[in-house]
């Protein structure tokens, strides 16, 4: 069973990259959309809980809930986050793990758990997945953009989406969780770390992978814990 797991090229790749075909790995996907490859820098306007656009022109929206997904839009997500955290996590991975596969994807996409940044042009430059976890708690995860829109905004435009829609959830409070080394520091896990508690997330518990994700154990390069984060979401809005 699938469970979804969150510097010159490095800072801008743990925000991701679109690559022109799947990811190929050797190992069997890392699942659950825990963790983020983000951007740094955000410029987007107040919406509705559904879609919105930035000042860069982005587009963000949940993917419909549709039993029968394009095949072509979910091996273009699935290559698009594979690309972001082949980069983001290089270290922490059995070489050859891949984030996530198509099968996983498409079963986000039918479940309506899927977002997605697009430019003017309609290309999807950024993907996150959104999960009501309780009637107050919402999480996203698996966030990741493409490099050739660095410093657009689209993580940015995406958390902020994210949080917008829990919030038309009726739910108060987001969730994420970091994967980080338990004996070294890894570069893109640290500017995480800053980013989110910038934007108001605090750390409320850490937790070794074998408590969390058992099965995940075996496929880690480094030993590693996970850090869940929340953020309380009582305003309009506050992700700048």
């Amino acid at each position: 069973m699938l469970v979804c797991l969150v510097i010159s090229q490095l800072l801008w790749l743990q925000i991701g990259g679109l690559v022109p075909q799947m990811y190929q790995g050797a190992q069997q996907p890392v699942g659950r959309g825990v963790h983020c490859a983000m951007i740094r820098r955000v410029n987007s306007r107040p919406h509705d809980g559904r879609s919105t656009k930035s000042t860069t022109e982005l587009t963000t929206r949940l993917l419909p809930a549709t039993p029968r997904p394009s095949p072509r839009l979910i091996a273009d997500l699935t290559a698009l986050i594979n690309a972001a955290y082949e980069v983001a996590e290089k270290g922490l991975w059995v070489p050859g793990t891949p984030r996530t596969d198509e099968g996983e994807v498409a079963g986000y996409v039918r479940a309506g758990e899927l977002a997605v940044a697009e430019s003017p042009d309609g290309v999807i430059v950024g993907a996150i997945r959104l999960h009501q976890l309780d009637a107050r708690t919402c999480e996203f995860g698996m966030l990741a953009a493409s490099p050739d829109h660095q410093g657009t905004g689209v993580g940015r435009a995406l958390v902020r989406f994210a949080e917008r829609h829990a919030r038309h959830l009726g739910c108060v409070v987001m969730q994420l969780e970091l994967l980080v080394p338990r004996e070294w520091v890894h570069p893109s896990k640290e500017f995480l770390d800053r980013w989110y508690t910038r934007i108001g997330y605090r750390p409320v518990r850490t937790g070794a992978i074998e408590e969390f994700y058992p099965s995940l154990a075996p496929l880690l390069a480094t030993e590693c814990d996970f850090v869940i984060y929340h953020k309380t979401l009582t305003g309009p809005g506050d992700t700048d």
